[in-house]
């Protein structure tokens, strides 16, 4: 989408699935992504994304309606080898400031929401414009 003060950032909105969001933070270096999740609870399980999650991830900020679901997911997967930052906020506008506090130059803000957008958007689509609109500051 952009890229602020050495800080990328990149849409994956079209992500509905858990799978997906592991893909798609797989694509990064390990450590280096402040990955943005969270929306429509659709009952799906967010086990093996907690996993990756604290192998992968720089930080995690959950918005939305399956926001404690996923930091629950994370706190439940936590090693000693490594503990991501894990926040929760109440919409993506939120998410993205949190995120752009965490992030440091080099690193890479992900929207890879691993949910539906119905909670907050009529479509994938919408929540994608408006994240592309955040990250450019307009």
């Amino acid at each position: 989408v952009t890229e602020q003060s050495g800080v990328r950032y990149y849409n994956d909105s079209k992500c509905t699935t858990p799978a997906g969001a592991i893909v798609a933070l797989d694509a990064f270096g390990p450590r280096k992504t402040i990955i943005l999740l969270g929306g429509y609870d659709k009952s799906v399980c967010f086990g093996e994304l907690g996993k990756a999650l604290d192998a992968r991830a720089k930080a995690v900020v959950a918005f939305g309606a399956t926001r404690g679901m996923i930091l629950s997911a994370v706190e439940k997967n936590r090693t000693d080898r490594h503990t991501p930052a894990a926040v929760g906020v109440d919409n993506l506008p939120a998410a993205v400031s949190a995120a752009r506090k965490l992030a440091h130059s080099g690193d890479v803000i992900l929207l890879s929401p691993a949910c539906a957008s119905y909670d907050q958007f009529t479509n994938y689509e919408q929540r994608g414009q408006n994240f592309i609109a955040l990250a450019k500051g307009l």
